[in-house]
């Protein structure tokens, strides 16, 4: 619905390796359709997971996207560095095996031992 605001989730799960990062950005066809799809963007080495979407509709009319549709892209980076600790190996790694849409643990951050 126009203005309405989203969390959704990829249907695939992914597991990086210490070698691999990625960013996660919405399709041009469907940002041309008035629909911002957006994430916090970097995907650390070593997460695993399904990838939580922000999605808005920027239109002042409902748009329907069909199940199955490709709505985001990611785009895969090689390291030139293996990191030493990855994503989920460090304590306070929040979203790591995150299955479905996941809210915010925004407030997890006040608690974490840094």
């Amino acid at each position: 619905n126009p203005g309405d605001f989203y969390i959704l989730s990829t249907v695939e799960k992914i597991t990086l390796s210490k070698s691999i990062a990625g960013f996660v950005h919405g399709r041009s066809s469907i940002g041309r359709m008035g629909i911002n799809i957006h994430m916090a963007g970097f995907v650390d080495p070593m997460f695993s997971g399904n990838l939580t979407l922000e999605v808005s509709n920027f239109t002042r009319s409902p748009i329907s996207i069909p199940k199955g549709i490709r709505i985001c892209q990611i785009l895969f980076l090689l390291t030139t560095n293996v990191v030493s600790i990855g994503y989920g190996e460090k304590e306070g790694q929040k979203y790591n095996n995150q299955k479905g849409p996941t809210l915010s643990k925004v407030n997890d951050d006040f608690n974490a031992k840094n």
